[in-house]
């Protein structure tokens, strides 16, 4: 018994279980809107409950741009990389989306270094 034998179906075990065969006759006791996509059955969402789900969408995203944001600027200050020497504000901002930005101290905003960031469209900046 060598070790391509293992590969090789018996006799025995090919008879027994016949190759499948495609079978192209419809199912009578099927039902006509059970293989119909999910949107055309007719069970969709109400436009209020599509609003509030956007609406908790974009809450969730709010939350989650605001942890990033204290998260770096925790770590930020915490690595003693801030320093004001020049008088300059130092911060983190984060993208949301293109031309939306959340800022940490929120005065770097009116700075030239985030302006330039904004143009560049970049997602973070320190």
């Amino acid at each position: 018994m060598g070790f391509m034998s293992y590969f090789k179906t018996s006799v025995k075990v090919a008879a027994a279980h016949p190759p499948p065969t495609p079978n192209n006759e419809k199912f009578p006791d099927a039902l006509p809107g059970a293989l119909a996509p999910p949107h055309s059955r007719g069970n969709s969402v109400s436009p209020a409950a599509s609003t509030r789900a956007t609406q908790e969408e974009r809450l969730v995203d709010e939350i989650k741009h605001q942890v990033v944001l204290n998260h770096l600027y925790q770590h930020q200050c915490s690595s003693l990389w801030i320093r004001d020497v020049s008088q300059q504000i130092e911060g983190v901002m984060v993208r949301k989306k293109r031309n939306d930005y959340l800022f940490k101290p929120p005065g770097l905003a009116e700075s030239a270094f985030a302006q330039a960031m904004m143009m560049l469209n970049v997602q973070v900046s320190f």
